[in-house]
């Protein structure tokens, strides 16, 4: 039974909480500040997500530039992706690989449906025939699905979106002890792990996405009933993060402006992703939105969403000078701060109708890093994955061919091709045929071509 779930309630949204001390009733009790318009339809409680086992989290280009910032080692990261590129290589052959790698993604059904193969493969005696033909075929079709969902995993190796088996993704709560136990700077947090909970001890990283600040990212130390007895009334919450009521602001607030109203956060308690210091949160403005009197009209709702467009495309805008600036002068910069706070601005604009503006100012960051030649980490894990990108491309196009031209070749002997040893010719052959690579899309050619000349210009004529 989840511990945590997002609802929708007549007027009412935001996150549910188990609470053993409502006795076993079905009761559900919900705050004045998750009551957003009044009405008495929708009677039905509409379960919009819930808290679930395995939701490992993920290194993404926000966190890897602001963890960067606060002093996490270039090491860390590059170690991080090798080890999570090789997971993806091993889909195939390691059981444990595949369902850690589908868990991330968030196919569970698949990831279940593979764990049982495997237990049916596993309690099969050597050399006998238990294993039907029906359960053959459908070990089979699992296996192509697997392949299948492997092979698109490897063609956006390019992303900066790396597994983390040491984190979690998790709903936030409030502390719900009578006494509030949890202070300032701490918090709770319980995992599924092995098929059991597990309390966690220490410093763990917890952030959000999106965020842009390096005070988004706050470093709190998770405590457990073995620090504070009392704490055992929280242990039936697994698989969220309980965070404290104490304190002169709240932490989910102090982390890109979230609440406590269906938030997800990344909860990382990997030791080398650990920053060496922390910056002062910003103190998020939370957005004037006019209170509402009455349920949204059809009106309303066409509104609100014909608009999203226009707000989309400022917050887009935002995030693109935001990466420019970054890459130029690294998260610390002052246009980073400033694109940073206006990015919440821009958010919440699409509630309180504001009009953002850019300052021309922050238009401007190519001419800024020319003088700046220093490479950042997460340039150089972009640059990593699109070589693995590359060579795995080549080895699927003299793959395609092979099979076109009816030749056998076993896997183990494609050559060793990448856009630095490649021939001209080939590339040429791979844009100007449609029938040989059939099964590679037009989109992977060109992005392959292009590629090979960024790499090898000068020889391109």
């Amino acid at each position: 039974l989840s511990t945590a779930a997002q609802i929708r309630y007549r007027g009412y949204k935001g996150v549910l909480a188990q609470d053993r001390s409502l006795g076993s009733a079905p009761r559900m009790l919900v705050r004045p500040s998750m009551l957003k318009f009044q009405t008495e339809k929708h009677s039905e409680i509409s379960l919009c997500e819930y808290s679930r086992p395995y939701t490992f989290g993920q290194l993404n280009r926000q966190f890897i530039t602001l963890l960067s910032g606060l002093g996490v080692p270039d090491s860390a990261f590059l170690a991080r992706q090798s080890e999570h590129f090789d997971r993806l290589r091993r889909m195939a052959t390691d059981p444990e690989a595949a369902i850690a790698v589908l868990r991330w993604r968030g196919e569970f059904l698949l990831a279940s449906q593979l764990l049982r193969m495997h237990k049916e493969t596993l309690t099969a005696p050597a050399g006998s025939d238990l294993i039907s033909d029906a359960m053959a075929q459908r070990h089979k079709i699992l296996c192509a699905r697997l392949a299948s969902f492997q092979s698109k995993l490897l063609e956006r190796c390019d992303r900066l979106h790396i597994l983390v088996p040491l984190s979690r993704n998790l709903f936030g709560v409030c502390d719900q002890t009578n006494e509030h136990l949890l202070e300032y700077g701490e918090c709770f947090v319980r995992i599924t792990d092995g098929g059991s909970p597990l309390s966690l001890r220490g410093q763990v990283v917890v952030t959000k996405s999106p965020c842009y600040l390096l005070g988004d990212v706050r470093v709190l130390r998770a405590v457990t009933d073995e620090d504070k007895p009392g704490l055992a009334a929280l242990n039936h919450l697994v698989d969220c993060i309980v965070f404290p009521v104490r304190g002169p602001r709240s932490h989910p607030s102090e982390i890109s402006g979230s609440d406590l109203d269906g938030d997800q956060f990344f909860v990382c308690w990997d030791p080398d992703l650990l920053p060496l210091h922390q910056a002062e949160p910003y103190h998020y403005q939370a957005a004037e939105v006019p209170a509402s009197v009455r349920p949204p009209t059809k009106n309303d709702l066409i509104r609100h969403f014909a608009s999203q467009n226009k707000f989309h495309a400022v917050t887009s805008e935002i995030d693109t000078l935001y990466k420019s600036w970054a890459d130029s002068l690294g998260p610390d910069c002052w246009q980073c701060c400033e694109l940073g706070r206006l990015f919440s601005r821009a958010v919440d604009a699409a509630k309180s109708g504001e009009l953002v503006s850019i300052d021309p100012k922050l238009r401007l960051p190519t001419a800024a890093g020319a003088t700046n030649p220093r490479e950042f980490v997460w340039q150089r894990m972009l640059a990593r994955g699109r070589r693995l990108r590359s060579d795995l491309f080549v080895k699927a196009a003299v793959a395609a061919r092979a099979t076109a031209t009816t030749t056998k070749t076993d896997d183990d002997s494609y050559p060793t091709l990448t856009v630095d040893n490649v021939r001209p010719e080939f590339v040429v052959d791979l844009l100007s045929s449609r029938h040989e690579f059939g099964r590679i899309s037009e989109f992977c050619k060109f992005q392959f071509a292009w590629d090979f000349c960024r790499a090898r210009c000068e020889q391109v004529e």
